[in-house]
């Protein structure tokens, strides 16, 4: 699953020749993409099992609460123009 991450091709880069943006911005930045990265590859390495689990017991969470127009207003304060 893993290919290469964001911070091995940066170094690559740099030792390529390249200079990166060293901006506060373009820190922030980086560090906020290395950290959606993380995210991501953990949340891709979690079991499908689990993740259907989780689905299923909000579904059925989700029937048991009734649905529709459960206003106690009266209708006539409900429409008022």
């Amino acid at each position: 699953m893993r290919d290469h991450l964001l911070v091995e091709l940066e170094e690559a880069l740099i030792a390529a020749g390249f200079t990166l943006d060293d901006t506060l911005a373009a820190r922030v930045q980086r560090a906020w993409y290395h950290y959606c990265e993380a995210v991501q590859r953990e949340h891709l390495e979690q079991p499908e099992r689990l993740l259907k689990q989780a689905q299923t017991a909000f579904v059925q969470e989700y029937q048991e609460h009734p649905h529709g127009d459960h206003d106690p207003a009266p209708e006539e304060l409900r429409h008022y123009h």
